[in-house]
């Protein structure tokens, strides 16, 4: 994605910028509101999903270094089914991962 609208055209360039930047995802502060809508969500029986184009372990640090761990039922990224947001399938394999996670407990 950085490749291609990120203005980042050098390939040798693009994978160096890319992977400094990622990793950075995963140390983002959530917005004062997250912590609360997240409640709000769980309290009214609410499964809540973060659904990803970056990756899972990003996601996961960033729900972890924001106290969000107890609020959030699933992570799903786009890692597992290699389609990118907005794209119809990929929210359909989401869907199919949350759905097949509910059925098939740990």
């Amino acid at each position: 994605m950085l490749h291609t609208v990120g203005g980042v055209n050098e390939t040798k360039h693009a994978d160096t910028i890319i992977d400094r930047i990622l990793p950075v995802f995963g140390q983002l502060d959530a917005h004062p509101d997250v912590e609360d809508a997240l409640g709000l969500a769980k309290e009214r029986g609410v499964d809540v999903l973060f659904f990803t184009n970056g990756s899972e372990q990003n996601t996961r640090s960033l729900i972890a270094r924001n106290g969000l761990i107890n609020l959030v039922d699933h992570v799903v990224s786009i890692d597992t089914f290699r389609r990118w947001k907005p794209a119809r399938s990929a929210y359909e394999s989401a869907i199919s991962q949350v759905d097949g996670a509910r059925n098939n407990p740990p």
